[in-house]
């Protein structure tokens, strides 16, 4: 089966068709072709799916900016202790090559 377009009026369409004909078979006590009154979803996530999540929340918790190292280098900079070693970048720029 193909799905194609589904939006979110399709979606509210569909949720009304399923909330009514539970309400029918609530009052006329019809029971599911499965042969269940109820019906069950199950979702079971991997250990590296919770994994994954944990990893996700620690990033979205992480700052982006080293605050403490920005407001180290400010201060250096403003009381002009700050020195540039020029061989030392050199070196790392050729590392990443």
């Amino acid at each position: 089966m193909k799905i194609r377009d589904i939006n979110k009026t399709t979606i509210d369409r569909l949720q009304k068709q399923d909330k009514a004909e539970r309400a029918r078979r609530s009052r006329t006590g019809d029971v599911p072709a499965s042969g269940n009154t109820t019906a069950l979803d199950q979702v079971s996530i991997s250990a590296r799916s919770r994994e994954i999540q944990k990893l996700e929340e620690v990033i979205a918790n992480t700052p982006d900016v080293r605050e403490k190292k920005v407001a180290e280098l400010k201060e250096k900079i403003e009381q002009g202790n700050y020195e540039v070693d020029p061989g030392e970048i050199a070196r790392r720029i050729l590392a990443e090559i």
